[in-house]
C-alpha cells in the first residue's frame, strides 16, 4: 500500500466539531419547532445563558426518554421572558414547550443543541389547558367534583389543620392571622414544597396525614405564575382534597382562573389571609350563637321559675289548707278508736282474770306430778351410767386382746424369731408352692433385711396335694 493509498484526513477535536456544525448548518439551514419537557434546569441567573434538556418517551424503548440539549443565551434571554411573564409563565421542570431555534454544536465541547431564539407560549398554556380539561373530565366521571362541597362544615373549626411550606409568607399570614384572633385554635401544620416536580404528592400526603385530627384542612400558598401554579391543577392533589374525610379551604393567593384544586374543595378563598379570616369568623360566629342561645335559656329558666315560684305557693297554701282539715277528722276518728280500745282492754282483762283464778287449783296439782317426775329421772339417769360405765369396760377388754393377736401377728415380729416371708414375682406372699414356678424371682424377708432368689425345684407336701 503506497503512502496516500486509503488515507483518511486527520481531524483535530475543534476542527471536527467545527466541520460538524457546518454540516448541521447545511443540513438545517432555516430554523426548527422542537417540542418536549423541560429537564435539568439549573438555577436561573437573567446574567447567563440558560442551559437544560428537552426529553419525551422514547416510542422503541419503552421506559427510556428522548434527549436533546438546549441553550437560551443571554443575547435571546430577555425577549423569550418578555414573552413568558406576559402570560405569567415561567420555566420550570415538567413543564412542556415548544422552542423555535437553530441546531447547532457547542465547539468547545462537541455537544448538540438547540440554540433558543423564540419561544410558543400559546403551546404551553394548551397544553396546560388540555391537561386541565383532561384532569376535570375525570373527576367529574368518578363524582369527586362535589364531594369535598357536601361535606358538612363544623360548627365550631377550631381544630386545623394547615398544609403548606411551613417557611413562607403564606404561612406565616395564616398564623398571624389566628393567633391575633384571641381564639383557641388547635393547629396540626404539615410542612411540604408548594411548587416544582413532586409537589402535588406532598400536597396530597399533607391533605391525608392531618385529616384525621382536624376539623377543617386549610391550603395556602402565595400566589406565583400559570406554570408555578400547575401543580395546584394536578389529579393526584385533586382527588386526596375530594375524599378528605373533613371540609378543605383553599387559599392560594392568585388572581387568574380557579384551579382544580379551588374546584374540588369545600370553599375557595382569594388568599391565605382570607382563609384564615374566615375560620376566625366561623369560630365567632358560633360563640356569638352560643352566647345568644344561653342568654335565651337563661331568660326562659328565669321565667319558668317565676311561673313555677308562683304555682308553688299556691299549691302550698293548697297543701297546708287541706292537711289541715284532714288531720282534724283523723284526730276524730284517732279518739273514737282510743275510747273504743280502752273499753274493750277492760273488758279483757275482767274476763282473764276470771280465767286466771280457775287456773290456780289446777296448776298446783300439775306441780305435784312434776316433782314426782323429777325423782323417778333421777333414778333412771344413775341406772343409765351404770350400765354405761359397764359396757365400756367390756369393748376395752376386746380391742386390747384384738390388739395382742395383732401385734403377734406383725411381720417383723415373726421375722426377728427366725420366721422368714416369702414374695412371689407379683409381689404377694407366697403361702402354697402352688403359687411360683420354676425359674421364678422370689424375694424372702428376715430380720435384717430382704434377699432375692430363683426358684429351681419344687417339693410339694404330698398331704397338702
Amino acid at each position: 500500500m503506497s503512502a496516500g493509498e486509503g488515507v483518511q484526513r486527520t481531524y483535530g477535536v475543534y476542527e471536527l466539531n467545527h466541520a460538524i456544525q457546518q454540516a448541521l448548518y447545511r443540513a438545517f439551514r432555516y430554523e426548527i419547532w422542537v417540542q418536549g419537557e423541560i429537564s435539568g434546569l439549573r438555577g436561573i441567573r437573567t446574567d447567563r445563558n440558560l442551559f437544560f434538556d428537552l426529553v419525551e418517551p422514547d416510542p422503541r424503548s419503552p421506559g427510556r426518554l428522548a434527549r436533546a440539549g438546549i441553550a437560551i443565551l443571554t443575547s435571546h434571554r430577555p425577549r423569550i421572558e418578555t414573552e413568558l411573564d406576559t402570560d405569567e409563565i415561567r420555566l420550570e421542570d415538567g413543564m412542556h414547550v415548544r422552542l423555535r431555534g437553530r441546531v447547532d454544536v457547542y465547539r468547545p465541547r462537541g455537544r448538540l443543541q438547540l440554540t433558543v431564539t423564540g419561544i410558543d407560549v400559546s403551546y404551553t398554556l394548551g397544553h396546560l389547558a388540555r391537561h386541565r380539561d383532561m384532569v376535570l373530565r375525570r373527576l367529574a366521571d368518578a363524582g369527586l367534583l362535589d364531594a369535598n362541597a357536601r361535606r358538612p362544615f363544623p360548627a365550631c373549626p377550631l381544630r386545623v389543620g394547615l398544609v403548606t411550606s411551613a417557611g413562607s409568607a403564606a404561612a406565616a399570614d395564616f398564623l398571624h392571622e389566628l393567633q391575633t384572633s384571641g381564639l383557641g385554635f388547635d393547629l396540626s401544620v404539615f410542612d411540604t414544597a408548594v411548587q416544582g416536580q413532586r409537589a402535588d404528592a406532598g400536597l396530597a400526603a399533607g391533605v391525608q396525614a392531618v385529616g384525621d385530627r382536624a376539623d377543617v384542612i386549610a391550603i395556602v400558598r402565595g400566589g406565583g405564575s400559570r406554570t408555578e401554579m400547575a401543580v395546584f391543577d394536578s389529579e393526584v392533589l385533586a382527588r386526596a382534597i375530594a375524599m378528605s374525610p373533613v371540609p378543605v379551604l383553599t387559599g392560594i393567593g392568585h388572581e387568574i382562573d380557579l384551579s382544580i384544586a379551588d374546584r374540588v374543595s369545600h370553599l375557595s378563598l382569594k388568599t391565605p389571609t382570607a382563609c384564615a379570616r374566615h375560620l376566625v369568623e366561623s369560630v365567632r360566629s358560633f360563640a356569638t350563637r352560643v352566647d345568644r342561645g344561653f342568654a335565651q335559656v337563661l331568660a326562659f329558666a328565669r321565667q319558668d321559675l317565676t311561673g313555677a315560684a308562683t304555682r308553688l305557693n299556691l299549691a302550698a297554701g293548697s297543701v297546708v289548707r287541706e292537711t289541715a282539715r284532714r288531720t282534724h277528722l283523723e284526730t276524730q276518728r284517732l279518739t273514737g278508736h282510743h275510747k273504743a280500745l280502752v273499753a274493750g282492754v277492760r273488758r279483757d282483762i275482767l274476763h282473764t282474770d276470771e280465767r286466771l283464778r280457775g287456773f290456780v287449783p289446777r296448776l298446783a296439782r300439775v306441780g305435784d306430778r312434776t316433782l314426782q317426775g323429777e325423782r323417778e329421772l333421777r333414778l333412771l339417769r344413775a341406772r343409765i351410767q351404770r350400765a354405761a360405765e359397764r359396757g365400756i369396760l367390756h369393748e376395752t377388754a376386746r380391742i386390747d386382746h384384738a390388739d395382742t393377736i395383732v401385734s403377734m401377728s406383725d411381720p417383723g415380729r415373726l421375722t426377728a424369731r427366725g420366721w422368714a416371708l416369702v414374695r412371689g414375682p407379683d409381689g404377694k406372699v407366697v403361702v402354697r408352692t402352688s403359687q411360683v414356678q420354676r425359674g421364678d424371682i422370689i424375694s424372702i424377708s428376715i430380720k435384717d433385711g430382704d434377699l432375692t432368689a430363683v426358684v429351681d425345684e419344687l417339693i410339694r407336701d404330698t398331704e397338702e396335694g
